[in-house]
């Protein structure tokens, strides 16, 4: 039994390192303009990690950067839902305190209507 538990974490923890390694390489690939490789590389974070809001996040920065706004809107506001399933309370906080949030921002972020 303590093999078996033993060789899942060992699976877990080179599974993690992997998606830890594309995620810095895509923020690298991001931070030094080269677009086109860093949304190949969130793609594959994306895939491996869907629940990973900052991979959203980052991705839909990147589509903006490649001219594509709408595709920058759906990652972005799906970054806000994670966000809000994982954290809700303190975004709330963090929402509340900007002095430019509409309802339009309340409703993404809290899936209104």
């Amino acid at each position: 039994m303590l093999l078996i538990f033993g060789q899942c974490c060992l699976v877990l923890m080179l599974w993690f390192g992997s998606i830890a390694q594309q995620f810095d390489l895509a923020l690298q690939a991001s931070k030094e303009g080269r677009f086109d490789q860093a949304l190949e590389l969130w793609d594959g974070v994306i895939k491996n990690a869907p629940n990973d809001g900052a991979a959203w996040s980052n991705r839909g920065n990147v589509r903006l950067a490649l001219g594509d706004p709408e595709g920058a809107i759906a990652d972005q506001t799906e970054s806000l839902k994670l966000a809000v399933i994982t954290n809700g309370f303190l975004n709330a906080i963090q929402l509340t305190l900007q002095p430019t949030t509409t309802w339009a921002m309340w409703k993404a972020v809290w899936m209104i209507g």
